[in-house]
């Protein structure tokens, strides 16, 4: 397939697209495009559309990076979670969540992240971990059943792809595979339940 020419810094647009192919563009817009199209459709408050458009376009960045390229940029985390702040301001603004949960959920995930980092790096990079906050702002703002979901939903996703791999010889024990697109997944999928029974 053809490169796409971009312009701009090089470095700069590598944290966001690694790949400039239309296959890979196109995987990417089609994934942040109708997620956020459920995701809007579930929400009960326009006031949550902003914060939810915002998650499907950086989840769909990172989860499809970290995929082709086992990792996540920092200027990338950095950008999804500061632009997060707003969106999600507005959101409690619209009284859609918790402010409180927000920032609870945050730092819990960072702090269960970094934990599980600690006692096995080899299993995660940082990158996983500096995701963390910025999926758990999200989910704490729906509530601790919500963030509960999301985490677990995550490791789940991530065990049926390494079951799957194994048992189709596209993994050998020790090969390393990335967890941020397991790790948006699971959050989408709690987010999604919890619109749905908000």
């Amino acid at each position: 397939m053809p490169a796409i020419r971009t312009d701009g810094d090089p470095r700069r647009l590598e944290a966001f697209l690694p790949r400039r192919d239309r296959h890979y563009l196109a995987v990417t817009a089609a994934v942040a495009l109708g997620g956020g199209a459920v995701l809007l459709a579930a929400a009960p408050s326009a006031w949550l559309w902003p914060a939810l458009a915002g998650f499907a376009l950086c989840s769909a960045l990172i989860g499809a990076g970290d995929a082709v390229t086992q990792r996540i940029p920092n200027l990338l985390n950095l950008t999804a979670l500061c632009s997060t702040v707003p969106l999600l301001a507005l959101a409690v603004g619209g009284r859609s969540g918790s402010p409180a949960g927000a920032v609870s959920g945050a730092a819990a995930a960072f702090a269960v992240y970094f934990g599980l980092w600690l006692v096995a790096p080899s299993g995660m990079g940082l990158g996983d971990v500096k995701l963390a906050p910025y999926l758990g702002a999200h989910l704490g703002l729906f509530g601790l059943s919500c963030w509960w979901h999301g985490m677990f939903y995550g490791v789940a996703v991530q065990g049926v792809v390494v079951a799957i791999g194994l048992a189709t010889g596209r993994l050998r024990r020790g090969d390393r595979l990335a967890h941020g697109p397991a790790m948006c997944l699971g959050a989408a999928a709690a987010l999604l339940e919890a619109l749905l029974t908000h």
